[in-house]
Formats: C-alpha cells, sequence, structure tokens
C-alpha cells in the first residue's frame, strides 16, 4: 500500500485558542518535514477555528481541519482521523502537548531500521516524554531498540510515565477506537492493548514530546470522564475486555494487577447498572476471582462515602 505522507500527526482538540499556536510551532521546528497534520476541532466554543485558519497559510506542511458540529470525544475522533490519514505512521499529539524538533526524525530512523531488519510483527515505535522544565518523565526503557509490547512494558518491567508513539496507519485500522453501541467514551487503552495482544512495538531510549501538565488551559480528560462515573458503560466494556480478553498476558506478568482490573470491572459494572449475577456471568476467565471483587469492590465504595462525610 503506498502512502501520500511518511507521517500523519494527528491533534484532537477543544477551546485551544490559547495552546494550539505552541504545537503549530513545533510542527514547523521538525528536521524531518514528510508529514501532514490533521486537527479535529470537536465542537470548540472559543476560537479554535479562527486561530487554525490563521495558521494554514503559514504551515510549511499539509493541514486538513476538521470541525465537529457534535461533541464526538477522544476515540471516536481518532476513529474519524483514521479514515483521512495519508500518512504510512500515525501519531497522536494532544492539543496542549508539542514535539520535540527530532521527534519525527527520531520515529524515522526507529522505523527504518525496523523494516531493515525485516521484523514483520512492530506495529510502530515508542519514545520517552520531557516535562515542560525539560526533566526526563517517568522510567526509561530496560534497553534501546527494545522489541517487546505493552504488557511486557507497563506489567513486566513497570515502566513509568507519559510515552508517545507512532504506529503503523493499517495496523491501528484494524482495531476499532470507539464504540457508540456501548458508550460516547470507552478508554484508549483497550484499543491498544488489543493490538498489543497480536503486535509488539520497538521502544527506543530517545525523547520525543513535551507532556506539558498543569497549565490554566490544560484540559483533562480524566476530569471530563470523571474517572468513569460520567461514561459508566465505556469503562464497565473496557474492564471486561481486560479480564476476559487479555487476561493472560497481565496475569502473567502482575497477578496484582489484574485482580486490581477485576475489581474495576465489577465497580464500573455496577455503575453501568448491571446486576451482580449480570457481572458473575460476564466473568469468563479467572472466575473465582469474581467474589472477592464483589466484596472489596464494595467496601472500595463505602470508603469512598465515608470521605464525602
Amino acid at each position: 500500500m503506498s502512502y501520500k505522507y511518511k507521517f500523519t500527526v494527528f491533534t484532537p482538540c477543544y477551546n485551544s485558542e490559547n495552546i494550539i499556536t505552541r504545537l503549530f510551532d513545533s510542527l514547523l521546528e521538525q528536521t524531518f518535514t514528510d508529514f501532514e497534520w490533521i486537527v479535529i476541532d470537536d465542537c470548540s466554543k472559543d476560537k479554535t477555528r479562527e486561530i487554525i485558519e490563521t495558521l494554514i497559510p503559514k504551515a510549511t506542511f499539509p493541514i486538513k481541519y476538521i470541525k465537529n458540529e457534535v461533541n464526538q470525544m477522544e476515540t471516536k475522533n481518532i476513529d474519524i482521523a483514521l479514515e483521512y490519514a495519508e500518512g504510512e505512521l500515525f501519531t497522536k499529539v494532544s492539543h496542549d502537548d508539542k514535539l520535540l524538533p527530532h521527534a519525527l526524525q527520531v520515529y524515522n530512523e526507529a522505523w527504518n531500521r525496523v523494516q531493515k531488519e525485516k521484523i514483520d510483527n512492530v506495529a510502530g515505535v515508542v519514545c520517552n516524554c520531557v516535562f515542560k522544565d525539560g526533566s526526563f518523565e517517568g522510567t526509561k526503557f530496560p534497553k534501546d531498540f527494545w522489541i517487546a509490547d505493552d504488557y511486557q512494558m507497563r506489567f513486566e518491567y513497570k515502566i513509568k510515565g507519559e510515552k508517545c508513539s507512532a504506529q503503523r496507519t493499517d495496523i491501528l485500522k484494524k482495531y476499532k477506537f470507539s464504540y457508540p453501541e456501548v458508550d460516547k467514551y470507552i478508554p484508549a487503552m483497550n484499543h491498544f492493548l488489543s493490538m498489543n495482544f497480536d503486535y509488539k512495538q520497538v521502544y527506543v531510549n530517545k525523547t520525543a514530546r513535551v507532556h506539558i501538565i498543569g497549565e490554566d488551559t490544560h484540559v483533562n480528560l480524566e476530569s471530563i470522564t470523571k474517572n468513569g462515573g460520567n461514561y459508566p458503560k465505556g469503562f464497565a466494556f473496557y474492564y471486561s475486555n481486560v479480564i476476559n480478553k487479555f487476561h493472560s498476558k497481565i496475569w502473567k506478568y502482575d497477578k496484582k494487577a489484574y485482580f486490581l482490573f477485576y475489581i474495576n470491572y465489577v465497580r464500573y459494572s455496577r455503575y453501568a447498572g448491571k446486576s451482580y449475577r449480570e457481572i458473575i456471568r460476564g466473568a469468563k476467565a479467572h472466575h473465582t476471582l469474581v467474589y472477592p471483587s464483589i466484596i472489596l469492590g464494595n467496601i472500595n465504595e463505602l470508603v469512598k462515602f465515608k470521605k464525602l462525610l
């Protein structure tokens, strides 16, 4: 399959008038220039559209701007962006972050090495992030050009901190991000755990993105979703997949983490209005864990309630 560009850089944005120019400027500074920028404006109520329109004539790269008339949430916007993407590799950059000047070059060099060594089961490249002050975020990978999957990275080696990535567009399209028949929002990790069940990544100990948090303009996804409270069916769907579809790898590397996922399966299923009978019936793998999970989930809710008093 032939592609028009090496990269599609995708940015979902909402009320971004004060921050989107910073990301745009970082794209202008890229040392690797074979890319397009897709911006999906998720029903902003400020002057985001006017700002983007002033940036388009200044750009040295093509920009596709899409304005949603109805708010779609992040995961649906990723699916929309993938429909329009003409890059071989796809990387998402939040509207309040920015790329380091060498970011796309780092991805490209690592990906060229993958192709040269003919590693067919690798879906993409994962790099590290830094904070706004330049300090390293989280922990480094155990080695450079490390071929593994997200299960090993997260649950066996317990790598911490925000990471950034570029993946093959054709592989990303194989796995849905959004499930509108379930809920408006599904955690994106549902997609990545599904993809990483079948494919590995190349983890490179170089930095590519500046992860900016704590600003007044920062839009925190957790605050929008209220940690699942606003979209309980979506979170229940995610945790159901974790315990039933992805259980073998998580159980292999971190049994404690798997048990915590089980407890969240119970909690969010209850938030979504499911009966205990339905919850027990829906727990297919490691079925005996559902009973202590129900007990601990209830204790957790009581503790939360107590804190509110």
